[in-house]
Order: structure tokens, then C-alpha cells, then sequence
């Protein structure tokens, strides 16, 4: 297996799809590095800002693995004694290295322009876990290309469902991590009928946690808050002390204890983004070997 992603990797860097996907998000890193670092000013780096080009990387990935199936590749290596298994993991681990390659042409242009701001009120922790976050939704969309280019014939078919696919994901997952995983304002602690509790609420992460507009997303909201929690825990216990017996104060201090233990769970959720990635590359990586082996190749 290693020998023939080697192969895949090898074949899909020569091909002018890469070329040019590489290009294109260079160029897209450049034009938002300048901007950010124009409008930025003393505000700190945001991950989100950059969330969209992990899926442009997925759709050149797409691009370019979907060549073996027109070149009959796939059909030869079946005949040669491959099993499906290996065919299929190959192309997913060749996806996922095309789309290291696309991150490293991602940050060249953020780590010049913005510097300054990417560090700014950070430790070299938080940095790391800002690259580890970044990591993680490139995987994530190399992984969903490589299974799609495989298991999908037609190149245009494949591509088209990779676009169908990050629009939906996007469009879905942030609503479900804004609307019902971690509401906003004055439904927090609400028991709002939209939020989800119990074992329900882990089989959420799973999904929504997946996405990587989500991680982007959920890393700016953990570490913009972060000097919020001594805050919050100061506030409380002064509100108990001196107003315990104010009924004018108990909505108050059940918002501020519901928003803390929102900030703390999500704290504690931005640890485990790697965990629920790996989770997300074997279900995809399953998902497409029980599609791939009920299809017929000829």
C-alpha cells in the first residue's frame, strides 16, 4: 500500500491540475494575507478567515487523483492482484499528503504578512495548536477527496459532489455548532428545545467537530475568550457573595455559569479536534471502501 501511495503521490504532483490548484491557492493565500494584514492593524490572526481554502485545495486533489480512473489505472491495479482495500487507502493517504502540500502553500503567505498579528497574544502553544487545527481540517478535506475520487468515475461527477459535499458540510455544520452545540446569547442555559443534552450531544460533536470551517472556528472562539474565564469565575463568585439573596440577580448568575461552562466545554472540545478527525478519516475512509467494493469496474 505504501508503495503504490507513494506512486499516486508521485503521479499527482507532476499533473497540471496540481499545478495549477497549487497556484490558485497560493495566489488565494496571498490576497488574503495582504488584506488581513491591511485591515488588521493590532488585531490578532484569525483562523477563520482562512477556513475556505482547505476545500479549494479538495477540489484540485479531486482533480487530480480522478485520473486514474479515466486512465484505467484503478482497473489495472485491481487485475494485478491489489485488493480493493489497499486501492482505495492509498489514494485516500496520496489526498491527504496532496494536501500538506496545499497547507504549506496556504501559510508561506499568512506566516509573511502576518506575522505579527498570528502571534500576537498567543504563546507558542497556542500557535502550535493553531497549526494542528489547520492540519487537521486540511486532512479532513483531503481525505473526503480522496474517497470521493475514488469511488465516484466520472471526474466531473467527483468533482461536482466534492463542491455538493464542502458547501453542505459548511453550510450545516456551522449552523449546528451555532444554533444547537453552542448557542449564542440569551438562549444559553435557556433549555432551549434546538440544544441538544446527553449522549445526543456527543454524537453531535462527532459530526459538527468534523468540519473544517468548524475547527476554525471553534479554535478563534476558544482563544478570543479565553481571558473571559477568570472573568467570568471572579463575577460569579462575587454575585454569590454580595447578592445571593437578590432574586434580581439569579438570571445573571445563571447566564454567567451557563457561559462558563459553555467556554470550558469548548476549551476542552478544541483538545480533542485531532481525536475527532482521526475519528472522521476512518468513518470516511469505511464508508468509501463499502461503496468501492459494490462497485463495478470494468
Amino acid at each position: 500500500m505504501f508503495r503504490l501511495t507513494k506512486l499516486n503521490f508521485k503521479n499527482a504532483m507532476m499533473t497540471s491540475e496540481t499545478l495549477f490548484g497549487l497556484g490558485l491557492e497560493l495566489a488565494a493565500a496571498l490576497v488574503s494575507g495582504l488584506l488581513l494584514a491591511q485591515k488588521g492593524g493590532t488585531n490578532a490572526f484569525e483562523l477563520t478567515e482562512t477556513g475556505f481554502l482547505s476545500w479549494i485545495a479538495g477540489v484540485f486533489i479531486t482533480f487530480a487523483l480522478t485520473l486514474d480512473n479515466d486512465s484505467g489505472t484503478v482497473r489495472n491495479r485491481l487485475i494485478a492482484g491489489f485488493s480493493r482495500a489497499k486501492v482505495l487507502l492509498s489514494q485516500i493517504m496520496t489526498a491527504m499528503l496532496l494536501s500538506l502540500v496545499y497547507l504549506l502553500a496556504t501559510l508561506l503567505p499568512y506566516v509573511i504578512f502576518c506575522h505579527s498579528m498570528i502571534v500576537k497574544g498567543r504563546t507558542a502553544g497556542d500557535v502550535f495548536l493553531m497549526l494542528v487545527t489547520a492540519v487537521c481540517g486540511y486532512l479532513l478535506t483531503g481525505a473526503l477527496a480522496g474517497v470521493l475520487a475514488t469511488v465516484i468515475f466520472s471526474r466531473t461527477g467527483a468533482v461536482l459532489g466534492f463542491i455538493a459535499a464542502a458547501i453542505a458540510v459548511t453550510y450545516a455544520s456551522v449552523e449546528l455548532f451555532e444554533n444547537t452545540l453552542y448557542p449564542q446569547g440569551s438562549t444559553i442555559g435557556s433549555n432551549s428545545s434546538q440544544q441538544v443534552t446527553g449522549p445526543g450531544r456527543t454524537g453531535l460533536k462527532l459530526l459538527v467537530l468534523n468540519s473544517p470551517i468548524v475547527q476554525t472556528l471553534l479554535y478563534d472562539e476558544v482563544k478570543s475568550s479565553s481571558s473571559k474565564l477568570d472573568d467570568y469565575r471572579n463575577r460569579i463568585g462575587t454575585a454569590e457573595m454580595y447578592n445571593a439573596a437578590d432574586p434580581d440577580f439569579s438570571a445573571n448568575i445563571g447566564y454567567m455559569k451557563a457561559k462558563l461552562s459553555q467556554l470550558e466545554e469548548q476549551q476542552r472540545d478544541l483538545g480533542f479536534v485531532p481525536l475527532y478527525t482521526l475519528g472522521g478519516i476512518a468513518v470516511l475512509s469505511a464508508a468509501g471502501l463499502l461503496i468501492f467494493r459494490k462497485r463495478n469496474i470494468v
